[in-house]
């Protein structure tokens, strides 16, 4: 499987527009099994082959997001919707004895799409200093793909203007587009410190 799978992740706000940048690069090394070929990109790679992979991602959005919606509660939720850039790379190294084409192959996949999104947050205190949050965005295009965006977790507001946030993503992508077909799914845990200007 994938090794290095954390990625690091940079947010910005100014006013009611956000900003994020994700940049994840994973690698593999992997030896295929006695009874299973793969075939990438037009060239297969057979059984027992010895197979290394990389994957590069840029992953960035620009937000604009609404103002609070009356919920008559404690609850806070907005609405958002923006563009998502995406750049994905990925290459699959093979044993030249053992591979029909080409021992290396790549794709890239480039691409802006429209997101639309809702976010909640509750304070879990008086003070609201601990907050539970959670935010799905993303697009549903047919058969031309789709794009989801999840997390949930907690904030704690620490002295001054500094926070904490620890929580859970999953960012879910497919598309279609022309020859090249992308799958890809990125889930895990993450832990975040911001800062109030």
């Amino acid at each position: 499987g994938f090794k290095d799978k954390s990625g690091p992740e940079l947010r910005a706000s100014w006013r009611n527009v956000e900003f994020d940048y994700l940049r994840i690069h994973q690698e593999a090394d992997k030896t295929l099994a006695a009874n299973r070929g793969v075939y990438f990109d037009g060239t297969y790679y057979s059984p027992g082959n010895p197979v290394s992979g990389k994957l590069d991602l840029d992953y960035a959005s620009v937000d604009w997001v609404s103002k609070k919606l009356p919920t008559g509660g404690a609850v806070d939720v907005q609405w958002t919707a923006g563009l998502k850039y995406l750049r994905m790379y990925a290459e699959e190294k093979g044993d030249p004895t053992k591979v029909t084409g080409s021992p290396t192959k790549s794709k890239q996949f480039n691409g802006v799409l429209p997101i639309f999104g809702i976010r909640a947050a509750v304070p879990l205190d008086r003070e609201a200093h601990t907050v539970f949050y959670s935010s799905l965005s993303g697009i549903y295009a047919g058969s031309r793909g789709r794009l989801c965006d999840f997390e949930a977790g907690l904030k704690y507001k620490l002295a001054n203007q500094w926070d904490i946030a620890a929580g859970y993503r999953v960012i879910d992508l497919k598309a279609d587009k022309d020859d090249l077909h992308v799958d890809f799914r990125l889930t895990g845990p993450y832990l975040g410190v911001a800062y109030q200007f």
